[in-house]
C-alpha cells in the first residue's frame, strides 16, 4: 500500500540521517582531539621555538576553518535545504558542475531540455542526486551521460555510466538502506516509473519518468 511505501521512505531518511549525525559527531571529536594536542604543543613551542609556533598555530587555524566549511556541508546535507524560489534547471546546473569539479577524472556530460525555464520541481533533485553519488560510489566509471527532459506535465531523466553495471536482482540483494530502494520508494509514491539495468559492457543505464499531472 502507499502507507507501507511511505513508511519505508521514513525509515531511510532516519536511517540517512543517523549516519550524517555520527559523521558529523565523529568529525568534530577528531579534530578538537587533534586541535587539542596542537595547543598543548604550541604552548611549549611558544617559549622554545616561535617560528615553529608560528607554523603550528597556521595549522590549527586551517585545520578549524577546514572543519566549520565541512561541518556547514553535513548540516544542508541533514537539513536538505534549497532556494525555493530559483528555476529548477539552475539546480541542475549547479549539481552536475558541483560533480564536474568533484570528480574531475570522470567525464560528465549532460543536457537539460526544460520547457519553461521558470520551473520550479525541488523533487528531482533529490533523486538525481542519489543516482549520482551511487555512480561515483560503486560503478567505477569514467564517463557520465545524463539527459533531462521537464514540462508542465513530465519529467524524464536518463543516466547512464560506463562502470562495471549492476547486478540484475539489486533490488533484492542490496542492503535495506541503499538510496536505490529510496529512489523506488519515492518514485512510486509519485505514480512514475523507474527502470535500472546494465552490465559490465554496457555499464549502468537509469530511466525515471514522473508524471506531473
Amino acid at each position: 500500500t502507499a502507507a507501507d511505501h511511505g513508511k519505508n521512505i521514513l525509515r531511510l531518511y532516519q536511517y540517512e540521517k543517523k549516519q550524517l549525525a555520527d559523521r558529523i559527531q565523529s568529525d568534530i571529536t577528531d579534530v578538537l582531539d587533534s586541535n587539542s594536542h596542537k595547543l598543548d604543543v604550541l604552548s611549549w613551542l611558544i617559549r622554545s621555538d616561535i617560528n615553529r609556533a608560528k607554523v603550528t598555530l597556521e595549522e590549527l587555524t586551517s585545520s578549524t576553518a577546514k572543519l566549520a566549511d565541512h561541518v556547514d556541508e553535513l548540516a544542508n546535507s541533514l537539513s536538505g535545504e534549497s532556494d525555493s524560489e530559483e528555476p529548477v534547471w539552475n539546480h541542475l546546473e549547479k549539481l552536475f558542475q558541483g560533480y564536474k569539479d568533484e570528480h574531475p577524472e570522470c567525464g560528465i556530460s549532460y543536457d537539460i531540455n526544460c520547457a519553461d525555464y521558470a520551473m520550479n520541481i525541488p523533487g528531482i533533485l533529490s533523486i538525481t542526486k542519489d543516482i549520482m553519488d551511487n555512480i561515483f560510489v560503486h560503478s567505477n566509471a569514467n564517463k557520465v551521460s545524463i539527459k533531462i527532459y521537464l514540462s508542465s506535465k513530465l519529467i524524464d531523466v536518463y543516466i547512464n555510466d560506463n562502470g562495471v553495471g549492476i547486478d540484475n536482482n539489486y533490488d533484492t540483494n542490496s542492503p535495506w538502506y541503499s538510496s536505490l530502494h529510496r529512489i523506488k520508494e519515492i518514485i512510486y509514491l509519485l505514480n512514475g516509473t523507474l527502470k535500472i539495468d546494465g552490465d559490465s559492457k554496457t555499464g549502468t543505464n537509469v530511466r525515471f519518468t514522473i508524471p506531473l499531472e
